[in-house]
C-alpha cells in the first residue's frame, strides 16, 4: 500500500493547486514549482526509494511532473517571459541548495566522492530541466497551433518534457564514470513512469475541474493566441 504515499502527495499538491490559484495563480506556481525541483532533485528513487514489490518508485517521479505541469500553466496564463523567469528562479534555487548541500558536507566530512556523484548529479538534472522547459514552451504552442484538444495537449507536453529530461540525465549517468547507475535501471524506469503517468492524470483532471467548475478567469486561456 506504499503506493498510497505518491496518491496522497499527488491529492495535497494539486489540490492546494485548485484552492489557491483562483486568487494567487502565480503565488502558487512559484512556490509548487520551486518547492517540487528541490525536493525532486533530493527526493530520488537512488537516494529514498519506495519499493513495491520489485519496483524502487521515488517520490520525484510525482514531484517532476508537478514541476513541468507548473511550468506549463505559467506559459498558458501569462507567456513566454514569465516562463523564463520562473524557470530561472526554480534552477536558482536548485544551485543554491546544492551549494549549502555542499558546503555543509564539506565541513563536516571534507569533499568526497559521494558529495561529486550528488553535486554532478544536481548539474545534469539542472540542465535536463531547462532543456525540458524548453519542450514545454515548444511542445504547447505547436500543438495548440494544430488545434490539439487542451488535454491531450497537456499530456502529450508533460510526457515529452519528462522524456527530454530523462534521456538527458540517463544519457550522461550513463556514459560518465562520476556519477555510478543503478544496476536497478530497468525497474527504475518502469517504476519512474508509471508515477509519472499517475501524476499526469491528476494534472488532467486539475485542468478540468479549472475549465469546467471555475471557468471565468481560472479557465486555461487556450484560444487565445500567446504574446
Amino acid at each position: 500500500m506504499k503506493i498510497l504515499y505518491l496518491l496522497a502527495f499527488c491529492i495535497i499538491s494539486w489540490g492546494v493547486y485548485l484552492i489557491v490559484q483562483p486568487k494567487a495563480r502565480s503565488t502558487i506556481l512559484y512556490t509548487l514549482a520551486i518547492g517540487s525541483i528541490v525536493n525532486g532533485f533530493i527526493f530520488t528513487a537512488d537516494a529514498f526509494p519506495i519499493m513495491i514489490g520489485k519496483f524502487p518508485f521515488g517520490m520525484d517521479s510525482v514531484v517532476y511532473i508537478l514541476f513541468l505541469f507548473c511550468v506549463t500553466m505559467m506559459y498558458a496564463y501569462y507567456g513566454k517571459k514569465e516562463t523564463i523567469t520562473l524557470v530561472i528562479a526554480c534552477i536558482a534555487a536548485v544551485v543554491f541548495a546544492g551549494i549549502i548541500e555542499g558546503l555543509t558536507v564539506c565541513s563536516i566530512d571534507g569533499l568526497t566522492d559521494q558529495l561529486v556523484q550528488k553535486l554532478f548529479g544536481y548539474l545534469v538534472r539542472s540542465v535536463g530541466s531547462i532543456l525540458s522547459c524548453i519542450v514545454v514552451v515548444c511542445c504547447w504552442s505547436l500543438l495548440r497551433k494544430y488545434q490539439i484538444n487542451c488535454y491531450l495537449n497537456l499530456v502529450v507536453t508533460l510526457l515529452v518534457a519528462s522524456i527530454v529530461n530523462a534521456i538527458v540525465c540517463y544519457l550522461t549517468f550513463l556514459f560518465t564514470s562520476v556519477y555510478k547507475v543503478s544496476s536497478m535501471l530497468f525497474n527504475q524506469l518502469v517504476a519512474m513512469y508509471l508515477g509519472h503517468f499517475i501524476a499526469i492524470g491528476f494534472a488532467v483532471v486539475t485542468a478540468v475541474i479549472s475549465n469546467y467548475k471555475y471557468g471565468g478567469k481560472c479557465a486555461i486561456p487556450y484560444e487565445q493566441q500567446i504574446q
